[in-house]
């Protein structure tokens, strides 16, 4: 028989639960290493994956854009309305409603659009109207409307503009200049009290008055006055009548003065070709 003293007892007792130990550290540590290399493979293919997927979501929605010209050899088309039935003479008072509190620069940038006489002469070829030559255009209506003028009509076009203090009652043109936003994205929007075959009264409304510098203002409500003497839009992209205005030269040209003509004379004409 054989029999161990208490030391040797507890000296086997402690080999067998350093070896166990020992073994679960061995153990424990294989795992770990594994779940260390998991760890950092994970983000290494997951990295992968998210970065295929931007580049695929970013090649299906990147916009493609493109522009092109063409010159056409008929001619654009400046489209009309309505003209107004004046005895001649008679001047017509505008009114400016001054909601967005702009600066009296900004105002004067809006009458001169409207009152100036002042003309430019432009290049044919950097406005697409032909391979030389040169063109007159206007910077204000009241230069414009008396070249129309020159031109026997059967109606009067008007030539003289008053700004009157929007206090003295309702005049035949109201500009109102809002700090709102259109909520179709319009920057200007001509509205008209007509009967059958003439305008009556108007009302043009430039939105985010505030937010347009003069030149733009002047522009907008130089648009805006085309429809309110009677012109629609017209089809050239780089006439000041175009309904979306991109031209670097915003100033009235001889088709909005022919088809101002054309429209006052009584053309019955939806459209009218320009020269140019």
């Amino acid at each position: 028989m054989y029999g161990f003293s208490m030391p040797q007892l507890l000296e086997k007792k402690y080999r067998q639960v350093f070896s166990k130990i020992k073994t679960k550290n061995i153990i424990a540590q294989k795992t770990e290493r594994k779940i260390c290399l998991l760890l950092l493979v994970i983000p290494f293919v997951s990295s992968i994956v998210f970065f295929g997927q931007n580049v695929q979501n970013e090649s299906q929605n990147l916009p493609l854009k493109s522009a092109f010209v063409i010159q056409n050899l008929r001619g654009d088309i400046t489209n009309t309305w309505l003209s107004w039935d004046l005895v001649e003479g008679r001047v017509l008072q505008i009114q400016i409603v001054n909601d967005a509190y702009v600066s009296a620069e900004k105002i004067s940038a809006i009458k001169n659009s409207i009152d100036s006489t002042e003309t430019v002469e432009i290049d044919d070829s950097i406005l697409h109207k032909g391979l030389s030559g040169s063109s007159v255009y206007y910077k204000g209506w009241k230069g414009a409307v008396r070249k129309a003028a020159q031109t026997d009509t059967k109606y009067y076009i008007p030539t003289e503009f008053e700004f009157v203090d929007s206090k003295k009652g309702q005049a035949d043109i109201t500009i109102i200049l809002t700090s709102l936003r259109n909520s179709d994205g319009y920057t200007g929007y001509t509205t008209a009290i007509t009967d059958e075959n003439h305008i009556l009264r108007a009302s043009i409304t430039i939105y985010e008055a505030d937010r347009l510098s003069e030149v733009e203002l002047g522009t907008i409500t130089r648009h805006e006055f085309g429809h309110v003497l009677g012109l629609a839009h017209s089809t050239a992209p780089e006439d000041l009548m175009a309904p979306i205005i991109q031209t670097a030269y915003p100033f009235i040209s001889d088709c909005d003065i022919d088809t101002l003509s054309a429209l006052y004379d009584g053309s019955k004409e939806s459209g009218i070709v320009c020269k140019k």
